[in-house]
């Protein structure tokens, strides 16, 4: 989503809603699994709606709104039992609960997004999860287990080349090492590694990457 075309997107997201929303279109919708019913796969649809709606309120600075729009979403995937939905919500409310300071219910919700995409064998937003998961027990001071799954992460996003996820991981490591009393070579070591992220990826971060790496 792109501030420029907020506008637009905005307006689309809430005719989709209305769309959606209504039960009268039950049936009018395409669906290749039919063992969901048509009820389930509108409120599927909606639950994403709703989850698409939270990410655009969260651009848009709006955090109540995007709050009140991820449980809406998550509160649906609930009511339908469907879990993979609800694992995609929760990656982006724990995520949103890590800006809140609130990291014990970030905790839960990367937790169960795991648990359930690792069942689901749906391994590649993994990456993400476990650089949630490493922040979130940063921030409990738990380094040990923050550097696991800030390693965790690393693996898997190299294997999917999932170089936004790759940049933001390195990212935190070079700033956990900054630290004086941990390790300025590994600092140094992870910021390279950033930039070489930023050299093979259409990714435009060079000036903070640039003035992680002079830290270090």
């Amino acid at each position: 989503m792109h501030v420029k075309d907020w506008p637009e997107e905005y307006n689309c997201l809430n005719k989709a809603l209305e769309t959606a929303g209504n039960d009268a279109n039950n049936k009018k919708s395409w669906n290749a699994d039919t063992l969901t019913k048509p009820w389930a796969l509108r409120m599927k649809v909606l639950a994403g709606i709703y989850h698409l709606f939270g990410n655009m309120m969260l651009q848009a600075g709006n955090r109540e709104e995007a709050l009140l729009h991820y449980r809406q979403g998550q509160k649906i995937a609930e009511q339908i039992s469907d879990s993979v939905t609800l694992a995609f919500i929760q990656l982006d409310l724990g995520a949103f609960y890590i800006d809140m300071i609130n990291v014990d219910s970030a905790l839960i919700m990367e937790q169960n997004t795991i648990r359930i995409l690792t069942r689901a064998g749906i391994i590649q937003p993994l990456g993400y999860a476990n650089t949630l998961m490493g922040k979130i027990y940063q921030k409990k001071f738990k380094d040990s287990l923050a550097l696991q799954y800030y390693y965790n992460a690393l693996k898997i996003s190299t294997r999917f080349q999932n170089y936004t996820n790759l940049h933001g991981t390195f990212g935190y490591l070079t700033k956990f090492y900054l630290n004086p009393k941990k390790n300025t070579d590994s600092a140094i070591y992870y910021a390279r590694k950033n930039l070489n992220i930023l050299h093979v990826s259409a990714i435009q971060d060079f000036a903070s990457v640039y003035t992680d790496f002079v830290k270090a």
